[in-house]
């Protein structure tokens, strides 16, 4: 009697934890389902409006070593030289066919790099990786011109490249030649082709160094300056 007592209550015990599995995976199932249907609601993709000039938009990546100029950054080896990640945009053909190019070349690194410049959770980026460009990627140059006029974009502390696509797509579609240096260790990230990422140096950009940078009453000899920052 006793033993048939303790397999009834070894039974009972059994379902209610099967119950319990089953009601967890159930309520799992249903919040990620809440989520995944919300999320792009609750912060969708952005989008970039159409380009209002008569070209379209092509653009093409280089990653350029200067071996006539050392990194200033502590966090490379002594002798290292001075690396970039530039990336141009140019007039096309408004009947370019191709691959459109991301805002972020990879969504994981600036999603994290903007999570810890901004504070914000993550799930406020999580569309960081969809946004898409109007520019198609190593499209041929428009023979619409001779020759186009160029204009270098240099992005400020924490920034990267493509921060202003906003504004580089407009005039690029009016026939501007664009092209964003990603100042590394003083951008957001860099990406190099083999896979290395470099973040914000906060120890070669120390409140020291930027605050001069700032002060409006630099002198008229200021700008005359040679730079070896870039």
């Amino acid at each position: 009697m006793l033993d048939f007592q303790r397999r009834t209550r070894a039974g009972q015990g059994d379902v209610q934890g099967r119950s319990v599995r089953r009601i967890s995976a159930l309520l799992s199932a249903v919040l990620y389902g809440t989520v995944t249907v919300a999320a792009p609601l609750l912060f969708p993709v952005f989008t970039f409006d159409e380009p209002a000039g008569p070209y379209g938009i092509g653009t093409v990546a280089y990653h350029w070593i200067d071996n006539t100029h050392k990194e200033t950054s502590t966090l490379v080896a002594a002798r290292a030289k001075r690396e970039l990640k530039v990336r141009i945009w140019y007039p096309a053909s408004k009947e370019a066919k191709g691959t459109r190019a991301p805002y972020v070349p990879d969504s994981k690194v600036y999603t994290e790099a903007f999570q810890q410049e901004s504070g914000l959770p993550q799930l406020f980026l999580t569309s960081l990786g969809q946004a898409r460009t109007h520019a198609v990627e190593h499209t041929a140059l428009s023979d619409a011109e001779a020759a186009y006029p160029v204009i270098i974009f240099s992005h400020g502390f924490r920034g990267f490249e493509s921060q202003n696509m906003f504004q580089v797509k407009q005039l690029v579609s009016h026939g501007y030649i664009v092209a964003g240096i990603n100042h590394t260790y003083d951008s957001m990230a860099s990406i190099f082709p083999d896979g290395r990422v470099t973040l914000y140096d906060s120890v070669k950009n120390t409140e020291s160094e930027i605050e001069p940078l700032e002060k409006p009453d630099r002198g008229p000899h200021f700008f005359n300056q040679p730079s070896t920052n870039y």
